[in-house]
């Protein structure tokens, strides 16, 4: 059941990391067997909603990829808004 989930919570975290995405990816590469995010020109904002950016999905034929990126410096969001939800699921 643990197992379960850990499994539904990590779909539900990429879909919403995709939809709220607040990054700017110009490009990404791999090399020395690292992955490197490299971030584009920020424009200057003037609310918060204009920190949201289109996920850049055409730029990913490796899932593995796209999901470092969603995931990228987003840990700490993770833990303050899934809270409820990963209570919700292993209450049972």
């Amino acid at each position: 059941m643990l197992h379960r989930a850990g499994a539904t919570l990590q779909i539900i975290f990429y879909m919403y990391r995709e939809k709220i995405f607040d990054r700017l990816v110009a490009r990404t590469e791999e090399r020395d067997g690292k992955f490197y995010i490299h971030e584009g020109v920020y424009p200057k904002m003037v609310i918060d909603f204009e920190a949201l950016q289109e996920f850049p999905t055409a730029m990913f034929t490796d899932p593995k990829d796209k999901q470092t990126v969603l995931a990228f410096l987003a840990g700490e969001d993770a833990s303050a808004w899934m809270l409820d939800m990963v209570k919700y699921f292993v209450k049972g």
